[in-house]
């Protein structure tokens, strides 16, 4: 089938879709439309898979086709993706490694171990297939105006939402100056290696500095996790860069370290790949009020989504790190800390993510 022609026909339905969205319920139009055209929906953004590329044995892009309903994007943000498995509908976030304004969108999605999307996603998926997208999410990202000197570090998959903003800034300046520490445990893990040197042909001023936490191959390349020396080493000017971290919680904690170490803390951006590690003391508890629910527990589970579960709730809930936004609820009253950002949130009325929220005092939610 024509992707294209498929995506202006769905956009040719709309005014016969709002011809009869006062008749019609929006998931009936969807169903009715979806005989003619599966890509079509009212509200809803859907995308056909155009190709697969084999990044690395464990990472695989995913190049789609989305339909009239997608509204962009900004690079390092992430996409959430819903597929039907065996029934049930399950969604995750995938960062997007294309480039803003193009017609179609690639996601990277690397392997998890005992991953039931990621694993479902490279088994199972067929070009053509239809998936469902969310909305573009996600603060990690370029500042409006471009600073002189960027710096990025990226820890494995961390690699993604970094690859998209490197290929942004040099769109928008060729000379950009930028460095790129690459952190993997060995060269398989290397994902988009092939791109980013291609854009370091292209581009004098991107310099890119692997670091292979197993064994090396070639000299040029570092040996071993970050440390502030390494750092030095390949980029002695990190006080005068803008730096963007991304990757496992292990990276992030000690790139932070050193830049707090250093007061460079305002110019510091991070993303973290998985949760950090658990900052409240062990055993410390405290009081939950779910309003709704008429339940109060106390609990010494380090997340409200985690207590909320063992309290026998069943709230709504998809990526579980605090990306996708499908946990969010309002906390009436309360102090809590944001585990990503380490934000402390003690302002009533305010909308929290419960996967990511700890509980530092009583907490009383609508829900």
């Amino acid at each position: 089938m024509n992707t294209n022609a498929s995506l202006n026909s769905s956009k040719t339905l709309n005014p016969v879709a709002a011809t009869f969205q006062k008749l019609f319920d929006n998931d009936w139009l969807d169903f009715a439309i979806s005989h003619v055209n599966p890509l079509f929906s009212v509200t809803r953004t859907k995308a056909r898979v155009v190709s697969f590329h084999q990044e690395t044995p464990d990472a695989l892009s995913i190049l789609l086709q989305p339909n009239q309903n997608w509204a962009g994007f900004q690079p390092g943000q992430f996409v959430p993706v819903r597929v039907d498995i065996k029934g049930v509908i399950h969604e995750r976030c995938y960062s997007i490694t294309s480039a803003p304004g193009e017609s179609t969108i690639r996601i990277t999605v690397k392997r998890q171990n005992g991953g039931l999307v990621s694993n479902w996603l490279h088994q199972h998926l067929l070009i053509g297939d239809i998936i469902e997208l969310g909305a573009a999410g996600g603060e990690f990202v370029l500042p409006a105006v471009l600073p002189e000197k960027l710096l990025f570090i990226a820890g494995g998959s961390g690699i993604t939402p970094v690859y998209s903003m490197i290929r942004a800034a040099l769109a928008s300046n060729p000379e950009a100056d930028i460095v790129l520490g690459f952190y993997a445990r060995n060269y398989l893990d290397l994902i988009l290696l092939d791109e980013l040197e291609a854009l370091k042909e292209k581009h004098a001023g991107l310099r890119i500095q692997l670091c292979i936490t197993g064994e090396r191959m070639f000299p040029e390349d570092l040996v071993g996790r970050f440390t502030p020396a390494q750092l030095q080493g390949y980029c002695a000017d990190v006080a005068s860069r803008e730096t963007f971290v991304c990757g496992p919680a292990g990276l992030i904690e000690a790139v932070v370290a050193h830049h707090a170490g250093k007061g460079l803390e305002a110019q510091l951006h991070k993303e973290y790949f998985g949760l950090p590690p658990v900052v409240r003391e062990p055993g410390a508890s405290a009081e939950v009020i779910y309003l709704k629910s008429g339940l109060t527990v106390e609990t010494s589970e380090p997340t409200l989504l985690q207590a909320a579960e063992k309290a026998g709730l069943k709230p709504k809930f998809g990526c579980r790190m605090g990306v996708c936004n499908t946990c969010s609820c309002v906390k009436k009253e309360g102090v809590v800390r944001n585990l990503v950002s380490g934000a402390i949130d003690d302002t009533p009325n305010t909308l929290i993510r419960l996967c990511i929220s700890e509980p530092l005092s009583a907490v009383t939610l609508d829900i």
